[in-house]
């Protein structure tokens, strides 16, 4: 674009003025397109590990070791010697990872062994122990034993969430809230997951966070999708009754 430029003198003084001639029209004289196409394939992969507390050592036991119990154990005290190192890799816009029991075939008989069951089945008839997990996401806590333990009744002051079975059922005497009576809260492993309470973990395509109830928000961002994470347990083994306790703790990498 050209420009013109004049130059007054006044008064011993310059002034500069700028005048501008507008640009000629453009005109597409030929206009051609070509459509594109990326292809992404789904990723859905579940590492989970176990890690001996003790010296952070891969654990070749391949399962979860309370190991012998002795009585007058200390409520909500009782850890096995391993923790689980755990990466997901999920390209679904949303997924989560679930954590439950599976312990029972069937239905039990609720006059002998209630109404919730998540934890380990003893083999003599109404034993059980409950389970408690709990999210780290670094083993730094392995240096002291792994993290303090605690009643998940108190999951946001010490970060412990009760495990729930498969075969759970809802408790009708519970309530939400006092203050709401009409408002019944669902104890079962359908209600239960329904609301998100199973889940260790949840994310997109580019993130994971964890779930801890005793941070801000009630979950944790790791840096990397991929980033590792532990996942410890605890059993309430202070009033067990003699018997071999035994059960099945299954992960689940659902898409949502």
């Amino acid at each position: 674009m050209k420009k013109s430029i004049i130059a007054v003198v006044i008064a011993g003084a310059v002034s500069i003025s700028f005048m501008t001639r507008s640009a000629s029209a453009q005109t597409i004289a030929v206009s051609k397109n070509f459509p594109a196409l990326a292809i992404v394939g789904s990723v859905s992969m579940l590492s989970i590990e176990l890690m001996t507390i003790s010296d952070n050592s891969p654990d070749t036991n391949a399962q979860i070791d309370f190991g012998e119990i002795a009585s007058g154990q200390v409520p909500w005290g009782t850890a096995p010697r391993e923790c689980m190192k755990i990466t997901v890799q999920d390209n679904s816009p949303a997924w989560r990872i679930r954590v439950y029991s599976d312990s029972y075939a069937t239905v039990p008989d609720t006059g002998t062994w209630g109404l919730q069951y998540g934890g380990l089945k003893g083999d003599a008839p109404g034993t059980k122990v409950p389970l408690g997990w709990h999210c780290r996401p670094d083993n730094s806590a392995n240096a002291e034993g792994g993290p303090y333990m605690g009643n998940p009744s108190s999951g946001t002051t010490n970060g412990w969430t009760f495990v729930k079975d498969l075969r759970d059922l809802d408790d009708p005497s519970t309530l939400d809230d006092p203050s709401t009576p009409q408002i019944e809260s669902d104890e079962s492993f359908a209600g239960s997951e329904a609301a998100g309470y199973c889940n260790i973990a949840f994310g997109t395509a580019g993130s994971t966070r964890i779930v801890r109830p005793n941070v801000t928000g009630g979950n944790e961002e790791l840096p990397l999708q991929s980033t590792p994470f532990y996942l410890y347990f605890e059993g309430e083994f202070s009033g067990a009754p003699a018997a071999s306790y035994t059960g099945t703790i299954k992960f689940d990498l659902v898409n949502q």
